[in-house]
């Protein structure tokens, strides 16, 4: 039986990149995503749901559907999250609410998820978590809420990763940093504008180095 891989975030950026790799690798991807269409980019070795990524019924129920035919999950790959600063948000509350929702609360649920459905299995599963801290929050430099609210919810990510691997409930857990990898996404929010730097992306790592770096490491 082939090996299965669940992917957040596949429809772009560093989780698509992951599921493209991996679909070349033979896995079977399992896909929860917000929207099917944007999942050219694979061949068809895939079963995909829309889903609401923040709600735990939603993913209870779509796992309860893969185990219906895969009694484990061989590796997860949690990357959904965006980018986002200060002119995307009315207030440094808002920023620090809605970021927190796309950047940890959608991997937590996940993992509640993953725990009430394949609890029994997980000491079979790897699970990688991706937390980026490309983006330091200043207190000395000028009001950049979405900045704030991003950094925040990426600590919580880590923190929460780092909780899982002592509680020793996934075969491995694997936190992840990518720093600067040059998603559209990243390219679109770090600019000259908002960090006071001008980057040349075509020496930042793609997305596919960064995934084949990381998959390298995975035995």
């Amino acid at each position: 039986m082939k090996k299965t891989a669940l992917i957040t975030g596949a429809t772009g950026g560093i989780g698509g990149a992951f599921a493209k790799a991996l679909e070349e690798q033979g896995y079977e991807l399992i896909l929860p995503v917000r929207n099917i269409a944007k999942l050219s980019q694979l061949s068809g070795n895939f079963f995909a749901k829309q889903i609401d990524l923040e709600s735990l019924d939603s993913f209870i129920s779509f796992f309860n559907e893969i185990k219906s035919v895969r009694r484990h999950i061989d590796l997860v790959v949690l990357s959904a999250g965006r980018f986002a600063w200060d002119n995307e948000f009315e207030t440094q509350e808002i920023a620090i609410e809605e970021l927190d929702k796309a950047n940890f609360q959608t991997k937590k649920v996940a993992v509640a998820s993953l725990r009430e459905v394949f609890g029994d299995t997980l000491n079979q599963t790897t699970i990688i978590i991706i937390s980026s801290h490309a983006a330091h929050f200043d207190e000395n430099h000028p009001f950049r809420a979405g900045e704030e609210g991003y950094v925040r919810s990426m600590i919580k990510v880590s923190e929460f990763a780092k909780r899982l691997d002592k509680e020793n409930l996934f075969k491995k857990v694997i936190l992840e940093e990518p720093g600067r990898v040059g998603t559209e996404s990243a390219k679109s929010s770090f600019n000259a504008q908002t960090i006071g730097e001008d980057l040349n992306w075509e020496q930042e790592m793609s997305p596919e180095t960064y995934v084949q770096n990381v998959l390298s490491n995975i035995a």
